[in-house]
């Protein structure tokens, strides 16, 4: 089964891929408590474990403002995954992709704080141990030519458009910029008769869309869903 979900958080995103046995969600915006949450605010902790049971195979953090990570450590385990419990409710998450801008933040907020540390754990090992799952940890940068194309399971495809190094680098200097660290990345469902293309984009702004217009061919940005 394939599919997208793209679950309603207010403003932000939390946006859930499903390829077969491949579960991938890209940004958290999870408010743990009821009386953080409007009213009506759906409650996304229990369909997510519905939908993905233990684990998730990737997490992709666009940028890590509060809108796009908020709740991480209340949904996921932290830490040394050989530590987590049998019974525990938080999802392992197998692999994290970010942008060397989380990686290099020296400040983080109250709200990625967690998440931040637990990219610099994954960051600090070694030997064997990076492989395992919930240990994985990949940086994700256009200027990286070897690792910006993929597929799961020959029928999910994946091609990151941004960042390119510049970006992050304009961002630790000047967080106003940090928009534009946001990964821009086009997925792509492949079938026998057909495709379906979408672009998840972060809060990438105007500077991005203007850089991708001039470097790509038109067909390297076709999309079914933006």
């Amino acid at each position: 089964m394939n599919k997208v979900k793209f679950y309603p958080v207010g403003n932000g995103d939390t946006v859930l891929i499903i390829s077969n046995e491949y579960k991938i969600l890209t940004d958290i915006h999870y408010r743990s408590n009821a009386d953080d949450r409007d009213q009506d605010e759906y409650d996304i902790s229990s369909d997510l474990r519905d939908e993905c049971g233990d684990n998730i195979s990737v997490f992709i953090n666009t940028h890590p403002d509060k809108d796009h990570i908020l709740g991480f450590e209340n949904l996921f385990h932290t830490g040394d995954p050989s530590k987590r419990k049998n019974d525990s409710e938080l999802l392992l998450v197998n692999e994290i992709w970010i942008t060397p801008y989380v990686l290099n933040i020296t400040n983080p907020t109250d709200q990625s704080k967690a998440f931040v540390n637990e990219v610099k754990r994954r960051h600090a090992l070694e030997g064997v141990n990076v492989e395992k799952d919930g240990n994985r940890l990949k940086l994700i940068s256009v200027d990286d030519t070897s690792d910006t194309h993929g597929t799961f399971g020959g029928v999910l495809t994946w091609e990151i458009l941004s960042p390119i190094a510049e970006y992050c680098e304009l961002a630790e200097d000047d967080d106003g910029e940090r928009n534009n660290t946001s990964i821009v990345i086009r997925w792509k469902f492949s079938s026998r008769d057909n495709t379906f293309a979408f672009l998840l984009a972060g809060d990438a702004e105007k500077d991005v869309w203007e850089r991708l217009n001039d470097e790509y061919e038109a067909e390297q940005l076709e999309w079914n869903c933006l």
